[in-house]
């Protein structure tokens, strides 16, 4: 019960959030807070209890995997865009992520998106090559 938000979505009754549990990238994963805007009371699951219960279920797990995937996709997409859209400039220098170095600027685009991509999640590369 109540009302909250989390990055201009309201959330209500049945909502939810924090699906980045299922993400294994640090970087890919949303920290922005959320607000209660009333009185809310909440459930939570934490990451360990959860991917032990998927055991349990092998084609909810399936399911699951698959959604991580798609959304380690959709994030990963979303900061090329930002680096893209600064050219690639302050990477190099500002950057906390490990696998973008000086001597990959020179790449070509596709070249920094499949480095991009594989330093995020390798296993997402596996399942982009086999479609």
């Amino acid at each position: 019960r109540g009302v909250a938000s989390k990055n201009g979505r309201i959330l209500v009754r049945g909502g939810c959030y924090g699906m980045d549990i299922i993400l294994n990238s640090t970087f890919l994963k949303q920290k922005t807070p959320s607000r209660a805007l009333t009185f809310t009371e909440l459930l939570y699951l934490r990451r360990g209890p959860f991917l032990a219960l998927l055991d349990d279920f092998p084609e909810d797990k399936k399911i699951v995997r698959l959604y991580a995937l798609r959304l380690a996709m959709r994030r990963a997409l979303i900061l090329i865009n930002v680096f893209a859209k600064c050219g690639w400039r302050f990477c190099a220098e500002g950057t906390k992520i490990p696998f973008i170095a000086a001597e990959t600027l020179n790449e070509s685009i596709g070249q920094k998106y499949e480095r991009f991509v594989w330093g995020l999640h390798p296993e997402l590369m596996a399942s982009l090559s086999a479609e």
